[in-house]
């Protein structure tokens, strides 16, 4: 019973967060609909065939056969996971590769002059700051 305890308090809040992040635009009260109406099932099947599975007396199997499926939902819920996008996760996206590090203050050359010498310009091949800082 703990551990449905804590499973419970772990899913509760979340849930409804990763299926707003998920649902298209204008669909969030719909999607969260469909994701309580399926977890308001399980409370009325889960008696049910949990039920008849121990009085049949294949308590064993039923174990099993749920330990069974939370391993196939893990496996599912982490392999989609790398389907979605990084802003549904909340997570930094992947880091690329390494990046040798730049000149600490390069001078300037005059191919980067404004022509007036008071601002440098940006080259065209290289990113800006602001194109490069983490979101």
């Amino acid at each position: 019973m703990v551990i449905f305890a804590v499973g419970e308090c772990l899913r509760s809040p979340t849930l409804p967060a990763i299926i707003n992040d998920l649902a298209p635009p204008g669909r969030a009260g719909r999607y969260n609909g469909l994701g309580t109406l399926a977890f308001t099932t399980d409370f009325l099947l889960g008696p049910v065939i949990g039920g008849a599975a121990l009085s049949a007396g294949r308590g064993t199997t039923l174990f099993a056969t749920l330990a069974a499926a939370c391993a196939a939902a893990a496996a599912v819920a982490l392999r989609l996971s790398r389907h979605l996008p990084a802003a549904a996760n909340h997570a930094p996206a992947p880091a690329g590769p390494a990046k040798p590090p730049a000149a600490a203050n390069p001078p300037p050359s005059p191919s980067h002059s404004a022509g007036n010498g008071s601002h440098p310009q940006i080259p065209k091949n290289e990113p800006h700051e602001a194109e490069t800082a983490p979101a």
